[in-house]
């Protein structure tokens, strides 16, 4: 085994590739039957795996094709730290996660699969220097100075002995920071007659991290290897544990952030189909006077909601979205003085002349669901007595689980009554309104009115 360091790097990208080489059947080198064979025998099947001059030819060429579903389909947004990913394998989804912005650091036991993963490294001419790091070592023996904000496997779980699951579990929790994230590509879920890799299920997995995360989102019908259907599961897990409550700074930073390195995901470039629906075929008339809309981005909806008689002031705690909004405005020619971006911090800017609309969409679903309350009470503050706010209420889901797991928090309708009632009436409700094609049955628009 060779000694490396991994100080300031992450190990996402590393963990798909092993997990294809797990996958591979019917050619693989000898192993232990079913229910058979020590911890050992199954390290050297897999030594003898990646020793066979065929090893490539049977493992999957390019990244998963659920972990691309999961990215790609924007179902969940890649954090910003470091990524651990073990038993890399030849290293083709440690590979697509760098390129993809993260950090990672992928390791694997057999020096051969490294060897493999190292020529691919060494093939992306496009990959920045430092950004992927490939090192032999031990998933149960490797250790970090700094843990890991992610993790990401596919096939690790039925690759290793049963006895070592407890084991794997108790590992990720000391690998993983408080509310980090592991994502787990189960596979097989059927039996492949040799072993390992074992059968696993969905149960097997929970058993074993149920003492240390939490599942919050399962995708069963996620696009897999053709003649694999139904054979791999997707698993999104991340940690209930959080050591320090979370503050205003805490998320102000996540935007920062978000803004500084260009992950901008949900930008749609264009103004919300739902709210120019609801001004365009008057559904509801807007007032004259000032508006502002928090969380402003590169403010097509601002723009949008500006006119003669209307002033808005797009507002947003990051000075590169404001900068970028203004620049997109003065090339539509608008003027400034119909609407005006700002960097400020929603919750601590002077009031000089109340509100007489606002306009909130992908804001609320940012904060912390701690800070809702703060949210509703910031708006009964800055709003005029029947001013309006809109909300375009994002994202509405049903399911219970996750709630409590992001940016962007998934939401419901009473989210919003729990935090505004007290202080708006609700006048207008359009369950129905037009939204991006992705977002459809997850949007609702509304229209409240200050009492």
């Amino acid at each position: 085994m060779m000694a490396v360091s991994v100080e300031g790097l992450s190990a996402a990208a590393a963990s798909t590739a092993n997990r294809q080489a797990a996958i591979a059947v019917g050619k693989t080198a000898p192993r232990p039957e079913s229910g058979k064979g020590t911890c050992n025998d199954h390290k050297q099947a897999w030594v003898e795996y990646w020793k066979h001059p065929d090893a490539d030819r049977q493992h999957q060429q390019g990244p998963s094709v659920a972990l691309r579903e999961l990215l790609e389909d924007l179902r969940w947004l890649l954090p910003k730290g470091r990524c651990l990913v073990a038993g890399c394998g030849n290293g083709h989804d440690a590979v697509y996660l760098a390129k993809r912005g993260v950090t990672c650091v992928a390791i694997d036991f057999c020096d051969a699969a490294i060897e493999r993963a190292q020529e691919l490294l060494a093939s992306c001419d496009d990959l920045p220097a430092g950004k992927l790091t490939f090192a032999v070592q031990d998933f149960f023996a490797f250790s970090s100075p700094v843990r890991f904000t992610m993790a990401y496997e596919y096939g690790l779980f039925s690759a290793i002995h049963p006895t070592q699951r407890q084991r794997w579990a108790e590992t990720y929790a000391r690998l993983i920071v408080p509310q980090g994230t592991l994502i787990v590509l189960l596979y097989p879920l059927i039996h492949r007659g040799r072993t390992p890799p074992h059968r696993v299920t969905m149960a097997d997995c929970e058993k074993y991290l149920k003492n240390h995360f939490v599942l919050v989102r399962v995708d069963p019908n996620c696009r897999c290897i053709e003649g694999d259907e139904g054979n791999e599961l997707m698993s999104f897990i991340m940690s209930y544990k959080r050591t320090t409550p979370v503050t205003p700074d805490e998320y102000n930073k996540i935007w920062h952030n978000c803004w500084n390195e260009g992950r901008t995901m949900w930008d749609k470039g264009d103004i919300s189909p739902a709210l120019r629906e609801l001004i365009e075929e008057k559904k509801w008339s807007l007032p004259s006077g000032e508006g502002i809309v928090p969380g402003c981005g590169r403010g097509y909806d601002a723009m949008f909601l500006a006119s003669s008689d209307l002033h808005i002031v797009g507002a947003d705690i990051s000075q590169i979205a404001v900068d970028t909004a203004n620049k997109l405005r003065d090339e539509k020619g608008i003027s400034s003085s119909l609407v005006d971006f700002k960097a400020m911090d929603f919750f601590n800017f002077e009031v000089t002349n109340k509100y007489q609309v606002a306009y909130d969409y992908t804001f609320f679903c940012a904060l912390h669901p701690s800070m809702r309350k703060s949210w509703g009470d910031r708006y009964a503050e800055i709003m005029a007595p029947g001013g309006h706010l809109i909300a375009l209420m994002y994202p509405l889901w049903k399911d219970e689980k996750g709630r409590d797991i992001g940016p962007p928090f998934l939401l419901t309708e009473d989210d919003y009554h729990q935090v505004l009632d007290d202080n708006f009436e609700l006048i207008h409700i359009d369950p129905k309104c037009k939204t991006h094609d992705t977002r459809v049955g997850h949007e609702i628009i509304t229209v409240w009115r200050r009492k």
